[in-house]
C-alpha cells in the first residue's frame, strides 16, 4: 500500500535530508560536498525557494562556515599532537583552548540552523580528515 504525502511534506523531508547530508559529510572531501550542493541546488533546491520552504543561501553560507571551522579544528589538532610529541605543555594547552573554541562555534552554527529552518540533526561526533 503506497502512502501519498502532500507536496509540502515531501519537500520538507528532502530539505531535512539535504541538511543532514551536508553536515554529516562535512568531515569528508570538501570539494565533493560542494559539487553535491551545486548539483542538488540545480535540481531540487531552486524548487524549494519558489515554494518558500528553504533558505538555500542561509544553508550554504552556514555550511561553508562549518567546513572552514572543521578544517581549522583539524589543523589545530595536528599542532596539538606536534606539541605533545615535543613535550611542550604551554603550546599544547594553548592549542587545546583554540580547538575548544572552534568546537563551540561549530555547535553554535548547528543550533542556529535548527532554529532557522527547523531541522533537528545530530552532528557526527567522530570527525575525521
Amino acid at each position: 500500500m503506497k502512502v501519498e504525502m502532500p507536496p509540502g511534506e515531501v519537500l520538507d523531508r528532502l530539505a531535512i535530508l539535504f541538511v543532514k547530508r551536508l553536515f554529516l559529510a562535512a568531515s569528508r572531501d570538501t570539494d565533493e560536498n560542494i559539487r553535491f550542493y551545486k548539483n542538488f541546488k540545480k535540481d531540487v533546491l531552486d524548487g524549494f525557494l519558489e515554494l518558500g520552504q528553504v533558505k538555500p543561501k542561509l544553508i550554504f553560507k552556514t555550511y561553508l562556515k562549518f567546513i572552514r571551522l572543521h578544517k581549522k579544528s583539524w589543523g589545530v589538532r595536528d599542532q596539538m599532537e606536534a606539541a605533545a610529541q615535543a613535550e611542550n605543555a604551554d603550546s599544547y594547552f594553548k592549542f587545546c583552548r583554540e580547538a575548544h573554541i572552534y568546537n563551540l562555534e561549530r555547535r553554535n552554527l548547528k543550533n542556529f540552523l535548527n532554529e532557522q529552518i527547523g531541522v533537528d540533526f545530530k552532528e557526527a561526533s567522530n570527525f575525521k580528515k
